[in-house]
């Protein structure tokens, strides 16, 4: 019943790539929002992953001030 209006959605165009997909990592160099100093990272892409520290050390300045507004663009 639902089998073919599904099956666009199940297509990926393999054709069509991104420049994004070039590369495995974002690399996050020497941010400076509130509490980040000097920190550079890679974070993997198409992996979950965890940012954890005690309050104050930058972890949401890191994700929502930089990480997200890079990939945005």
């Amino acid at each position: 019943m639902g089998h073919t209006a599904n099956a666009a959605a199940d297509k990926v165009d393999q054709s069509v790539s991104h420049i994004a997909d070039s590369h495995d990592f974002i690399r996050v160099q020497g941010p400076r929002e509130n509490n980040l100093q000097d920190v550079s990272i890679d974070i993997p892409k198409r992996r979950l992953t965890v940012f954890t520290g005690v309050s104050g050390l930058g972890k949401s300045s890191l994700v929502f001030d930089t990480i997200i507004p890079a990939a945005d663009q």
